[in-house]
């Protein structure tokens, strides 16, 4: 039913949605009685002006229309981000994955994987004096998650359920030891072995690995089509995967939250680099972080840029690598 209605609505939303009252009609017609409490809630977006709103904000304010259905009319989230994913795709033509076409509660833990076949590249640039110099890094094939891991995967594998009532999309900001417990636990959980990756890994992948066009930024030289930055995030941290993916179908890598790696930081470790599956220095005081933040200018989110932090008291984001040993289920 979901891509029925978006054929629907892609067909006619952008003609009538200044005419609700007839869209109302044309869906209530294709569906005659089916699924009425979701048509229910599309109705509800559309004469309360919500759909319309979405259009009009292009996406950015889209998790407050998301507030207002849960909170303001009741609607249990997962309707809620069924409808607000069916507008999304309507307007700019892609999903948002927050909701499957079942409204199935996700008990899984386990973050959807990208796979990234290894290869050599060029590793560092030319914003910082730590990212000099530019030399040749190889890496074996690997898994690394989709999108950073968010507050929901963090509550399930620690807690067994969801505690962040209307946040459960946000990236997860922790301290780099505290992420060493929860993968601990996910392993424990999946009997595989999930990691931070290598800042080499991480790069690599930013930059789109084999596939690379040579962006800026990870996946555009446009930063505000990629990622939540100091110009375009209001100050504020965003749900996962609401602008567009890199060129291996990875979000967020720029902006919107720094990255953890697992590498320790030397801002001279590229002169004295392994080249071959670098893991960064051996001891350290700071670990390195990558891809900037809401709070960041455009330089400071380009794809080679280093950051480290205390890994005891700095809280921020991060993604999971499997090697592909690893592999488990996972066959993309």
């Amino acid at each position: 039913m979901k891509y029925k209605l978006q054929q629907i609505l892609t067909d006619s939303g952008f003609k009538l949605i200044n005419e609700p009252e007839k869209l109302i009609k044309l869906i209530k017609n294709e569906f005659a009685g089916k699924k009425k409490k979701l048509l229910n809630i599309i109705e509800l977006t559309l004469l309360n002006g919500m759909a319309k709103e979405i259009k009009e904000l292009e996406g950015q304010n889209i998790y407050d229309v998301r507030l207002v259905l849960i909170e303001d009319y009741g609607i249990v989230e997962e309707l809620a981000d069924w409808v607000i994913d069916t507008w999304y795709f309507v307007f700019f033509n892609k999903n948002l994955n927050w909701a499957d076409e079942d409204f199935k509660e996700l008990d899984e833990i386990e973050p959807e994987m990208i796979f990234i076949k290894g290869g050599s590249f060029l590793m560092g640039g030319y914003q910082y004096d730590d990212e000099k110099p530019i030399h040749e890094v190889k890496l074996n094939d690997f898994y690394l998650s989709k999108y950073v891991i968010t507050k929901q995967l963090w509550d399930k594998t620690l807690l067994n359920k969801s505690v962040y009532k209307n946040q459960q999309y946000l990236p997860a900001e922790k301290k780099w030891n505290e992420i060493q417990k929860y993968i601990n636990k996910l392993n424990i959980k999946t009997n595989k072995n999930y990691r931070l990756p290598t800042e080499a890994e991480w790069e690599y992948a930013a930059k789109g690995g084999e596939l690379s066009k040579g962006n800026i930024y990870s996946g555009s030289n446009i930063i505000q089509e990629v990622g939540w930055v100091k110009d375009n995030s209001d100050n504020e941290v965003h749900p996962v995967g609401c602008k567009k993916a890199n060129e291996l179908g990875l979000y967020d890598m720029t902006g919107n939250v720094w990255e953890w790696c697992s590498d320790w930081y030397d801002e001279n470790y590229y002169v004295n680099s392994t080249g071959f599956n670098a893991k960064g220095p051996a001891e350290g005081e700071y670990k390195v972080l990558r891809g900037g933040s809401y709070l960041d200018i455009d330089k400071n989110c380009c794809v080679s840029v280093r950051f480290h932090y205390n890994p005891a008291t700095g809280s921020f984001g991060f993604r999971l690598v499997l090697d592909k040993e690893d592999l488990g289920i996972y066959c993309k």
